[in-house]
């Protein structure tokens, strides 16, 4: 289980940086080139304080999950941060 939701997360990872990309409208190319105009209309919804905030989260997460945290709290916790953080 702890391989699929690394999996997950990375997934989230990438979503998340592509939305940072979109916004900075710069940098590498995107995860999700087929999901430009979804990204770009999500990435207005959140400053870039909170983007890079989210992202620092689901590392965070990715690695508490490869050490032997308990990936059901540690999940829990990391979407409570995100709401938080797109709130802000």
């Amino acid at each position: 289980e702890r391989e699929k939701v690394q999996f997950d997360l990375q997934v989230m990872l990438e979503w998340y940086r592509d939305l940072l990309t979109i916004k900075g409208e710069a940098g590498p190319t995107l995860y999700n080139p087929n999901r430009r105009e979804e990204l770009k209309r999500i990435s207005s919804y959140y400053p870039y304080h909170s983007l890079y905030g989210i992202i620092d989260q689901i590392s965070a997460a990715k690695t508490a999950v490869a050490g032997n945290a308990r990936i059901r709290f540690s999940l829990g916790y990391l979407l409570l941060l995100m709401k938080k953080g797109a709130l802000t």
